[in-house]
């Protein structure tokens, strides 16, 4: 009788799926191994580079690092936890970059705690010139203090109306220049953009801006903290009263009811733009000299809070 042939070898699924895995990471770890030795000799090889420039090496922009993170699974699909072995090559390969230490943050303010009954009426962007000067008569007519964060390239839409917001002594704050999402921003283009926004703001009309920010949509982060800090503003100014005039369903008197929530220390928010702010204004007005309350500029309510 003949004996029958030896069966082929198989190797089952499990166990085919376990080699292959670890014969792509000792390919991994030969990667990285070369690529941090490459990194290594090229260092020594240089090794006057970081003593013969007194400029710090910038961080890598936190918006950069994020883009190039892997996209999420599409809906249904399973997500994947990341190789190690690959997060290790993918930081090789990325020039090793890491993200800084964060520095201490700006101070963020929604409302200062007072006994006094003062309110603070702030006025944001300044796209309409035409919104702007009825704004201004009103508060000069009632001898009424505020605080503008403006825009500057709708300053220079009507530089001569920004002029007569200085010379009257309101106070004017950061708003950057471009009315962009900081927490999309890296902190070197936020610290651009507040700089930008200060030097045309001065350029056209002579006066400097208060050092206080407030970022647009009022979206900020720890890390825009940090970043606003850095870039030589030590206040981050929000609101704890919202007039709710951006909005075009809304009524005259809807936005008043609004606008009058604020309470001693309040932080009033409102807009240079939409055509209802200025017909609002002086019934608000009214309404918080009505009730004993007095009107201050930013920096004056920040002086009240010690």
């Amino acid at each position: 009788m003949a004996t029958p042939a030896p069966a082929p070898r198989t190797i089952a699924p499990a166990v085919r799926a376990t080699v292959s895995r670890h014969r792509r990471g000792v390919r991994l770890i030969a990667v990285a191994s070369a690529i941090v030795l490459a990194g290594s000799v090229m260092q020594a090889s240089v090794p006057s580079l970081s003593a013969s420039s007194s400029r710090p090496v910038p961080a890598a922009p936190v918006a950069a690092i994020s883009a190039a993170q892997p996209a999420g699974p599409t809906p249904g699909q399973p997500r994947l936890r990341a190789d190690p072995l690959e997060r290790l090559v993918a930081a090789v390969t990325a020039g090793g970059a890491r993200p800084q230490p964060l520095g201490p943050p700006a101070r963020v303010v929604y409302r200062v705690k007072t006994s006094q009954k003062v309110v603070a009426l702030t006025f944001d962007d300044g796209w309409s010139p035409a919104a702007g000067r009825l704004i201004v008569d009103t508060l000069l007519r009632e001898h009424v203090a505020a605080t503008f964060f403006v825009n500057a390239r709708y300053v220079h839409w009507d530089p001569a109306l920004w002029r007569t917001i200085g010379a009257s002594g309101f106070a004017v704050g950061n708003h950057t220049y471009d009315h962009r999402d900081l927490t999309t921003m890296s902190a070197t283009a936020i610290a651009a953009d507040l700089a930008k926004d200060a030097d045309v703001f001065r350029q056209l009309t002579g006066y400097a801006m208060a050092p206080i920010v407030r970022p647009p949509y009022g979206a900020h982060n720890r890390r825009v903290d940090a970043a606003i800090r850095a870039a030589g503003y030590s206040t981050e100014i929000l609101w704890d009263v919202v007039a709710g005039d951006t909005s075009a369903s809304r009524s005259d008197a809807a936005l008043i009811a609004s606008a009058i929530q604020g309470r001693a220390g309040s932080i009033v928010l409102m807009h240079m733009g939409p055509s209802s702010t200025p017909r609002i204004l002086a019934a608000v007005i009214a309404s918080y000299r009505a009730r004993g309350f007095r009107f201050v500029t930013i920096p004056e309510l920040l002086a009240l809070g010690g």
